[in-house]
């Protein structure tokens, strides 16, 4: 029996390594996360905000046919599109990526990025504060208040964010890989086979 237990002690171990990765701030993340990275502009000031979901369909999907998406390209000032996402609607949406998260903390762990990549930061106390950066650093200014500088994705403009004591909660952060830089075609075809709508 003891022998028995060891062989299924290590077949558990060899699953879970084989399922979960262990990122650089110890938090653990499956590999097959994957999700949408949705872009539209808004403001004022204006900017880009982000949403990062697990499902997205159009919301109007009878507006668009097999050719609409086979050569686009992204553009602010461009064509939107309106998306259902797991959570929301989110209007005029100008480009959406397919991504897969390699790894998800806090900015108390991590308050600016070790490299250049492409990380999600995402305010919980604001739900429209989500940011993709391919650089940020959060600095504390002293008496609480705190700045976030990060460098836009989609523009790769730097912005800041100035936070005030009454704002002391951390970040949370995505680290996101690029499957592929235009996930319109995929959504077309899923909301073709799924007559659902926003309630």
């Amino acid at each position: 029996m003891t022998h028995l237990g060891r062989k299924l002690g290590f077949v558990v171990v060899a699953i879970l390594a084989t399922t979960f990765t262990v990122t650089q701030v110890g938090k653990v993340v499956g590999k097959s996360d994957d999700r949408y990275l949705l872009v539209r502009r808004a403001g004022p000031p204006e900017k880009n905000y982000y949403d990062l979901s697990r499902t997205a369909q159009f919301l109007e999907p009878q507006l668009f046919n097999d050719t609409s998406f086979s050569r686009y390209q992204p553009a602010p000032k461009g064509m939107g599109i309106d998306v259902i996402t797991e959570t929301a609607v989110r209007y005029g949406n100008y480009q959406i990526w397919k991504v897969r998260v390699l790894a998800g903390y806090v900015t108390d762990n991590a308050a600016s990025s070790a490299k250049d990549s492409v990380y999600l930061l995402d305010y919980p106390r604001q739900p429209d504060w989500k940011f993709c950066a391919r650089k940020y650093d959060l600095t504390a200014l002293g008496g609480g208040a705190r700045k976030l500088t990060y460098t836009d994705l989609q523009d790769g403009k730097e912005y800041v964010i100035n936070l005030t004591p009454s704002w002391p909660r951390p970040w949370q952060v995505f680290e996101l890989e690029i499957l592929n830089n235009n996930a319109f075609p995929e959504i077309w075809q899923a909301s073709k086979r799924s007559p659902e709508k926003a309630q």
